[in-house]
């Protein structure tokens, strides 16, 4: 299986921030997180891990373990110099930088679509992720692969984000609550769907809901898949209608194509991923 992973990234320092990607006191924690990203999906989705083998009295080994995924590759979309990767980064986790020149770095995303159609034949797997999400899941495109066998390639699963944070009520909090019925049933209105799903695997019903907060900053679609969604009026559209660019990049061209789904309940952690901030779960809660 060969995959792409696109990740719009951008920082540059700015007086008076109130966006992450440009707090001057957030440097470091933001080129952690980067890398906490790219060495996720090295280590744990594309299988770099090994397998440590003892054989006495004093013979330690350790054997590759193969992934499914024989080919990642990895292209950060950054604006010019505005970023937080570093050649030692580009290097370990063979990440190929991708600069472009936009006049406002808030639609940095929408740049990820003209490189999905570029390499539209070349992949089995096409992922968006914004860079501040962690996947732990060596099983993702397993889930991704049953979802649509049993559903169609009409359907997207869409992973839960999560905020670990031990300062908060839970020290692992759900942070996509439902959007407002007046802004998102318009949007669930453009693509048919089921209002609930369930399948069974691993001995248990797994439940979906249509996600009435489909943002996720993440996606990842099939080549089945992206070749219909090109076919489309509004492929690579730069409508900001959908929260905003930052949004929108992420979630609206999903949106109009594919009916969004969610693990929901119990069930939330089938398909997840990490959100390395704490903006929503160190919200105050008044319950």
């Amino acid at each position: 299986m060969r995959a792409l992973l696109t990740i719009p990234h951008y920082f540059k320092p700015e007086e008076g921030a109130r966006h992450s990607s440009v707090d001057p006191k957030r440097a470091k924690q933001r080129r952690d997180a980067l890398r906490l990203v790219l060495e996720s999906w090295r280590g744990v989705v594309s299988g770099q891990s090994g397998l440590l083998t003892y054989t006495p009295p004093k013979d330690v080994g350790v054997l590759p373990l193969p992934s499914r995924v024989t080919h990642l590759d990895i292209s950060v979309m950054v604006h010019g110099d505005h970023h937080l990767l570093d050649r030692e980064m580009m290097e370990r986790y063979a990440v190929k930088r991708v600069s472009v020149k936009i006049e406002n770095p808030r639609f940095l995303g929408f740049g990820v679509y003209f490189l999905m159609e570029k390499y539209a034949d070349a992949y089995d797997w096409f992922v968006f992720s914004e860079d501040d999400l962690c996947m732990r899941d060596a099983f993702l495109f397993d889930k991704l692969e049953w979802f649509q066998h049993l559903f169609g390639e009409g359907v997207l699963l869409a992973p839960n984000r999560y905020e670990w944070n031990d300062r908060a009520r839970y020290l692992k909090t759900w942070v996509d609550f439902d959007l407002r019925s007046g802004f998102i049933d318009p949007f669930l209105q453009l693509v048919a769907g089921e209002p609930a799903l369930e399948g069974e695997v691993f001995g248990r019903t797994i439940r979906f809901r249509r996600a009435r907060n489909p943002h996720s900053g993440f996606f990842a679609v099939s080549r089945a898949q992206l070749a219909g969604w090109r076919k489309k009026a509004a492929w690579k559209s730069f409508d900001t209608s959908f929260i905003g660019p930052l949004e929108s990049a992420a979630t609206l061209g999903i949106l109009r194509q594919f009916a969004i789904y969610k693990a929901v309940g119990q069930d939330a952690a089938f398909l997840e991923i990490e959100h390395l901030d704490d903006r929503f779960s160190g919200m105050t809660v008044s319950r």
